[in-house]
């Protein structure tokens, strides 16, 4: 798991930056897409099974974040100001990191361990 997630860190460098306010909804095609090409090798894995119940949480965890962006990147493609709806969705997604983040510490996995922005991190800002 710990060499999927290093894949996982160095394909999110690729992806690209969120740059400016209509760089949000384009971003995130490209995570979504890229989420679910790679879910299906993170489904194959089979964890000791005094793991299994922690892995099972972290593929559930994995489906809701996939679930905020899709249902954030709608909200964009449906006429919703980018970097409010971005705003918005900002807290559910860190929660969903964070609780992958003690999954991944309970599980060892100290590669899937991913970086939340700090909330004085703001996102692009419309132009004015």
């Amino acid at each position: 798991m710990n060499r999927l997630c290093r894949e996982d860190k160095a394909a999110a460098d690729r992806l690209g930056d969120i740059d400016a306010p209509e760089s949000i909804a384009p971003f995130l095609r490209r995570s979504i897409k890229y989420a679910r090409k790679r879910e299906p090798l993170y489904e194959r894995l089979r964890p000791p099974a005094g793991l299994r119940a922690n892995h099972r949480a972290s593929l559930r965890l994995n489906d809701q974040a996939e679930l905020t962006l899709t249902k954030l990147l709608a909200r964009i493609e449906g006429g919703g100001d980018p970097v409010r709806e971005f705003t918005k969705a900002a807290p559910a997604l860190a929660r969903v990191i964070n609780s992958g983040n003690q999954l991944s510490r309970r599980m060892g996995t100290r590669d899937c361990i991913v970086e939340v922005p700090s909330p004085s991190a703001q996102p692009p800002q419309n132009p004015s």
